[in-house]
């Protein structure tokens, strides 16, 4: 359980830090932004594959208003890649 506070914590706070809405991310690696409101507020536990997404997701540099190398060459709106 402490596992899954520490995961909503780090996630909560990239997303803040970021400046994002929380429908962003979700959105992205394919879940609701009701899901993740749930993981961020502790109703719901972050399974790791859902982490990993989101991490990945974290990791290429989703700021406000930017969008990813995939966007410009013809990749999922969301600027993964195809990597999720």
């Amino acid at each position: 359980m402490a596992d899954g506070r520490k995961a909503s914590f780090l996630i909560g706070s990239k997303q803040q830090e970021r400046g994002i809405a929380v429908a962003k991310p979700a959105r992205c690696i394919g879940a609701g932004g009701k899901w993740l409101r749930c993981v961020l507020h502790g109703r719901r536990e972050v399974l790791v594959g859902e982490f990993i997404k989101l991490h990945a997701f974290f990791s290429l540099g989703h700021e406000a208003g930017q969008e990813g190398p995939s966007k410009t060459i013809g990749g999922p709106p969301c600027g993964h890649g195809g990597l999720l």
